[in-house]
């Protein structure tokens, strides 16, 4: 098979979408298939299962509006390749996208998809891409980005591809866009998206059936799958060491704010100590660096590759999930099922996770025998300095294992989804 996918940021096994991507994608089953990628960040990849790609950013949009056929650029990629040209446009670029967030400049989203619909971005260069990806099944992540409503319908219209979607987020309900005029368009492409899909998946059961009823349509569950490259911790550190892998977006960084300084009071009144390490490719603010860097307490470390990350999880004692408690990002991650859920079960290690209590991620780590949640902030100091206490941590450590090993493995899960795309192929073909 021919697979074409299409992400926002690269296919980078050191974010959540590229590591989503080589997790359904990376095993032996799909060893006779050929991947593709379309994308829309300066950023390289970083993976080992995709060589061919497209590469379509904004700022390349907008600088040759007028000469279109400048517009795109099709790439070879070789694991561990990563030219230095690159690198300086992306941390440019990646400047400008935590500064639009930072400040919620909404403005800057009505813009792209003004630009996105114009469609200059459909040129030879990309007309040329598509024809040589001759796509069986394309597969994509729904966001809220006029693009991929766009690119949908240029692949049903000239190739024969199937289109088969993940659903993420809850981007149809979502009341945070600002714009009316871009919120009435954005639930068009949605909906034209689902319509346009041969196979919708949903993250959670809870935007499955939400989402299922919304468009009377039949959605199927697709998580990510463990892996399990280190084995359950048998001892327990002598510093407790708590460890957040992730962005310090939406509210996040206040929720590890207050662990940390649970932690300052614990190591100033017990006799156990411990200690938050912060792994995170996000740009190190100064307001960040006074809120979450305490001298023996806690410590924003930086970004890791993957490989890397996976080895200090499981050398922790707590891995922790956490989410916002503001009520509009609330709204928006309601029925999503974070991808660090699945690398907090797969770790080995203890497992906490931080949030409201009617989100779907906290719903299913509630169900995880020997995972611990919080959702509560007041709850947060006292549950910390317990959890530091805790004489159960290595049992609850190895009923977690359990668990994943029984409901997320990695190879059942990619066998199950490359089948569907197989189904779909011989229903065209009529076999």
């Amino acid at each position: 098979m021919n697979i074409l996918t299409y992400s926002i940021g690269s296919w980078d096994d050191t974010n959540a979408t590229g590591n989503t991507f080589s997790n359904l994608f990376g095993g032996k089953c799909w060893e006779n298939d050929t991947f593709f990628n379309i994308y829309m960040r300066e950023a390289m990849p970083n993976n080992r299962i995709c060589k061919d790609y497209y590469r379509v950013t904004l700022t390349d949009i907008v600088k040759n509006f007028f000469r279109k056929e400048k517009i795109g650029k099709t790439f070879e990629y070789h694991f561990g390749q990563q030219p230095t040209s690159i690198k300086k446009n992306d941390q440019q670029e990646k400047k400008i996208i935590d500064f639009i967030h930072k400040y919620s400049i909404n403005i800057i989203y009505t813009f792209a998809d003004w630009i996105y619909r114009r469609k200059k971005w459909i040129n030879n260069n990309f007309k040329e891409y598509i024809k040589k990806a001759n796509p069986d099944v394309f597969y994509a992540h729904v966001n809220n980005f006029a693009f991929l409503n766009q690119l949908i319908k240029y692949i049903k219209n000239n190739t024969s591809s199937k289109i088969v979607v993940l659903l993420t987020d809850n981007l149809y309900e979502d009341i945070n866009t600002k714009s009316i005029f871009r919120r009435k368009n954005m639930r068009k492409d949605y909906k034209e998206i689902i319509d346009s899909a041969d196979i919708i998946y949903a993250i959670t059961d809870e935007l499955k059936n939400e989402y299922g009823r919304l468009f009377n349509k039949d959605i199927r569950i697709l998580r990510k799958g463990c892996t399990f490259n280190y084995p359950v911790r048998n001892k327990i550190n002598e510093t407790i060491r708590f460890v957040y892998a992730g962005n310090l977006h939406y509210g996040r960084e206040n929720v590890l704010s207050i662990i940390a300084n649970a932690i300052k009071t614990n190591n100033e009144t017990n006799q156990k100590k411990a200690i938050l390490e912060i792994y995170t490719g996000d740009t190190i603010t100064k307001e960040l660096e006074k809120k979450l860097n305490i001298d023996n307490c806690s410590q924003i470390i930086g970004k890791r590759a993957f490989e890397e990350i996976l080895k200090i999880e499981n050398s922790s004692d707590y891995v922790l999930h956490v989410e916002s408690f503001e009520e509009k990002q609330i709204n928006y991650v309601k029925y999503s099922f974070s991808t660090k859920i699945i690398d907090c079960m797969q770790s080995g290690s203890g497992f906490i996770g931080i949030g409201p209590k009617n989100l779907s991620s906290i719903k299913y780590i509630e169900k995880i025998p020997g995972a611990y949640v919080i959702n509560d902030l007041k709850d947060i100091e006292n549950k910390i300095i317990t959890l530091i206490n805790n004489d159960n941590l290595l049992q609850d450590s190895k009923r977690i294992r359990e668990f994943a090993m029984e409901n997320h493995d990695t190879i059942k899960n990619q066998i199950i989804l490359r089948n569907s795309f197989l189904n779909l192929i011989k229903t065209t073909k009529g076999e």
